[in-house]
């Protein structure tokens, strides 16, 4: 599918996504979902097809406080400038898995991978769409 996309415009884009995902592994390959084996794009490879798309240059990297207990790290790295004041931000979570940031380990850590509790994905991702659709004629996707 990733040949194939071609959007129209620049296009604000958030990537989440745990190294040690099962299901859509970080590094790319066959899904670990169901029989499919879907072939997926690396997250690296993801952010520079978004970022290429976006015409984003530099970047601004910062690390999430440390929460006790929890035995993950993460790390976002922001795009600095990109054309139609889009956005590629990326969300690397190390040592998380298939799971909602903030949220319960809804399923061992063995099937799914661990959960992180640096930061609550719903607060950040209602944060970069309200960011990026107010005022705009396209607030109706994000919504």
């Amino acid at each position: 599918m990733a040949p194939s996309c071609h959007p129209r415009r620049p296009l604000p884009v958030m990537v989440v996504n745990g190294t040690e995902d099962p299901l859509v592994p970080y590094d790319g390959g066959p899904s670990g979902v169901g029989g499919s084996q879907a072939a997926l794009l690396s997250v690296a490879d993801t952010v520079t097809k978004w970022r290429t798309i976006d015409g984003c240059t530099g970047d601004r990297v910062r690390s999430l406080p440390p929460v006790a207990g929890d035995r993950t790290a993460t790390s976002v790295a922001d795009a600095v400038s990109c054309r139609g004041e889009t956005q590629v931000e990326v969300y690397m979570v190390t040592h998380g898995g298939h799971t909602w940031p903030g949220g319960n380990q809804y399923l061992p850590v063995s099937l799914v991978g661990r959960t992180t509790s640096q930061f609550d994905a719903s607060e950040a991702e209602w944060t970069f769409f309200h960011r990026h659709t107010a005022g705009s004629p396209d607030a109706a996707i994000a919504s």
